[in-house]
């Protein structure tokens, strides 16, 4: 059988399925897939990355070495000074503080800490007295004071070995050094720096209230672990919604 012209034309044709969709795949070339496929693991990476920086983050501040010699018998004392510049839009959710003081009688010594002239969290004061008495006459702390440290409140510790090492409570009682006692109330811990910023000067002071013995104070650190303030949290996700949306806009096939 002899095909006409136009059936023989018709075999040679190549094979085509046209749709819409093809069509519009058809304006998306390659080489755009390709370069939009990186823009967008770029965005999604960006907003990984703003999302980790949301999560709570501590950082340890450390005084040089002070080898600091505190006044005996004298309220007057000794006060230095860590200045801590971070981001902004962060707030305080916990603090910590490590004390490395060497010699003395540990049953003598007052230590506060203040953070912008805030109000003052006691750490030490005049550990082991109870009303009177001379305290705990253990030489030296290696400690770190958290809120919530495994071995309890730190008035109530005298292990009798020097120095004294370990995790525990900070003292608390905001009460005269002259009267300080087991049952006072522990009302300045270090949770009340809670919910401000971080940033500016926090300031230790050490005094101590007997004589004989001197203590000195090596170094301290502080531990901080702060949050972003809410509209920054919303700021950012914000941020990073819009610019996946208007990626996504781009990306999208043209008709």
């Amino acid at each position: 059988m002899k095909l006409s012209q136009v059936e023989a034309l018709a075999l040679r044709a190549p094979c085509r399925i046209h749709s819409p969709r093809s069509a519009r795949l058809s304006t998306f070339p390659p080489s755009r897939l390709r370069s939009s496929t990186r823009e967008f693991v770029r965005r999604l990476l960006a907003l990984t990355l703003v999302l980790g920086a949301m999560s709570a983050q501590a950082a340890l501040y450390n005084s040089p070495t002070l080898n600091q010699a505190i006044p005996d018998n004298s309220a007057s004392g000794y006060a230095n000074t860590i200045n801590v510049s971070g981001p902004e839009g962060f707030t305080i959710t916990d603090v910590n503080v490590h004390l490395n003081i060497s010699g003395g009688w540990n049953g003598d010594l007052y230590v506060t800490l203040v953070h912008n002239n805030s109000g003052a969290a006691i750490l030490l004061n005049r550990v082991g007295r109870n009303g009177s008495g001379e305290g705990f006459g253990d030489a030296g702390f290696n400690v770190w004071l958290d809120d919530t440290g495994v071995n309890g409140d730190i008035h109530l510790f005298g292990t009798g070995s020097s120095p004294v090492a370990g995790t525990f409570q900070p003292d608390g009682r905001a009460v005269d050094p002259a009267n300080v006692a087991n049952g006072d109330a522990r009302s300045a811990m270090l949770n009340q720096f809670n919910g401000q910023n971080p940033n500016g000067t926090w300031t230790i002071f050490l005094a101590d209230n007997f004589g004989s013995y001197e203590s000195r104070l090596d170094s301290w650190s502080l531990e901080i672990t702060a949050v972003p303030e809410p509209v920054t949290v919303a700021l950012g996700l914000f941020g990073g919604v819009c610019g996946l949306v208007g990626l996504f806009r781009w990306l999208r096939p043209r008709a």
